[in-house]
């Protein structure tokens, strides 16, 4: 129905992609395709006006996929990550419909998949990037500022068990084997997950979330004051900085509500794994 309208504006998008199979941006190149993203989106709106935004986003990303698998295979990828990595659409859509009732998109980063800076890996998807901060040094080895280092994201596919968790960092030891050394991947993830309140106060004794966050090694710690904007992640709609009509019915929505009533903070924790891929096993945490 819509191929016509949008086959030339998907066409000149993805002519635009700044596509560098597993290397990571530099300077502003990740905002700048943001921006892209963004003018690609607009245009789409423009063009298909009458349906509801969240809907007009789905349908934009879905004309592009066919695009993207042309590009792994320019690119002698598996295809099997391929199709691992298009499944993301369908938690997102379940993300769009728990929170806003409708079956859409409100994420706006699958650029990252469409530049081949990001994968799905086992239960984990994984962003190269470089490591932000001046060094990071465990046993013999030294991770410094301006290093490629691999961003872990956690989609919402299911539960984050341990086990599943360490067979992703395997996969996705093999999957970049050829730019690691040591066989050592450094893995990194800045997520409200690893904010320190949290573990230490709201993740329930021997939770999934717990023995997830105990991986890392958390280097660091931002405060967002009263600010939660992954709130919906938590109750499944968005936080308006109140806890009244939020649900209540698992230990971890009622740990969060008694920490938010007791004048808590929200925040992000930055931490990094070293996954040793020869051994299998977390060389710079109690995690292995």
């Amino acid at each position: 129905m819509y191929v016509d309208k949008l086959t030339p504006i998907v066409e000149e998008y993805i002519s635009g992609l700044n596509v560098g199979c597993c290397i990571p941006y530099e300077n502003d190149e990740r905002n700048l395709s943001l921006q892209k993203t963004n003018l690609f989106i607009e245009k789409v709106h423009k063009q298909i006006s009458e349906e509801n935004e969240y809907v007009l986003n789905l349908i934009a990303w879905l004309n592009c996929v066919p695009y993207l698998q042309e590009i792994y295979k320019q690119n002698s990828l598996d295809e099997d990550v391929f199709y691992e990595s298009m499944k993301d659409f369908s938690y997102k859509v379940k993300e769009c419909k728990t929170v806003y009732g409708i079956c859409g998109l409100f994420a706006n980063w699958f650029f990252l998949f469409f530049e081949l800076k990001e994968f799905m890996l086992g239960r984990l998807q994984y962003e190269v990037s470089r490591f932000e901060f001046d060094e990071y040094v465990s046993g013999n080895t030294k991770i410094r500022k301006g290093d490629i280092v691999y961003s872990c994201h956690i989609p919402s596919s299911g539960p984050l068990t341990y086990e599943l968790c360490m067979d992703s960092f395997q996969k996705a030891y093999e999957f970049f084997k050829a730019d690691i050394k040591d066989d050592i991947i450094p893995i990194i993830s800045h997520t409200w997950l690893l904010y320190k309140p949290y573990i230490d106060k709201i993740f329930p004794k021997d939770s999934n979330l717990k023995k997830f966050a105990n991986m890392f090694d958390i280097i660091n710690v931002t405060s967002a004051g009263k600010d939660f904007p992954d709130g919906w992640r938590v109750f499944g709609k968005m936080y308006r900085g109140t806890t009244d009509n939020l649900p209540a019915d698992n230990t971890l929505r009622r740990n969060f509500i008694e920490y938010i009533n007791s004048g808590g903070d929200f925040g992000y924790g930055y931490g990094i794994i070293l996954y040793n891929g020869k051994t299998r096993s977390i060389m710079n945490t109690g995690g292995n």
